[in-house]
């Protein structure tokens, strides 16, 4: 039952993503979507960047259950990256509210924390030390959501198959031993 009121608000709360400014959208504006009492917001989520950062983890937890599923890790990094096509406009409203340093940061930990469950479920990297993995999954994280963003924001001609390769490429280093370099 707690997972469906979860997922309750956080539909009203995309919902109405779509009506008003992200900065506009109240607990109140939540609870009279969803017909609940405050109580039963508060007794779910703390406030509302926590609906924020809950419906994007289950928006990481649904893009990981994909991902394993690949048959490579090229495929999973392109449905990683073909992730930022299917709701653009919140990812947009975010990054131009008040809460864009939140959101910048919760994308970062997300896309560490998707990274991390992929190299472990997969049984990549083994052979690479700990302190490595560790720098490459910070800058990975960086890179990728810039790119991320990047692409949300333009929207138009972007090859999201190119862009799934080159960061492929640039993860495990066949980027650099092109001959055209």
């Amino acid at each position: 039952m707690a997972s469906i009121t979860k997922n309750m608000i956080s539909d009203a709360f995309i919902d109405l993503t779509k009506e008003k400014y992200i900065d506009k959208i109240t607990v109140k504006d939540i609870v009279e979507k969803c017909n609940i009492t405050r109580q039963t917001f508060y007794y779910h989520f703390q406030d509302i960047m926590d609906v924020i950062e809950w419906s994007m983890q289950q928006r990481m937890e649904e893009i990981l259950s994909k991902s394993l599923k690949a048959t490579s890790v090229q495929e999973a990094v392109r449905i990683l990256v073909s992730s930022v096509e299917e709701d653009p406009e919140i990812i947009i409203k975010l990054m131009n509210s008040q809460k864009r340093e939140q959101t910048e940061r919760l994308l970062i930990n997300t896309i560490r924390s998707y990274m991390q469950e992929m190299i472990d479920k997969k049984e990549l990297f083994i052979d690479m030390k700990r302190s490595d993995l560790k720098m490459a999954m910070k800058f990975f994280s960086y890179a990728i959501v810039g790119i991320l963003l990047e692409i949300n924001h333009k929207r138009k001609n972007v090859d999201l198959d190119l862009i799934s390769t080159q960061i492929y490429q640039l993860m495990t280093g066949e980027m650099f031993n092109s001959e055209d370099i």
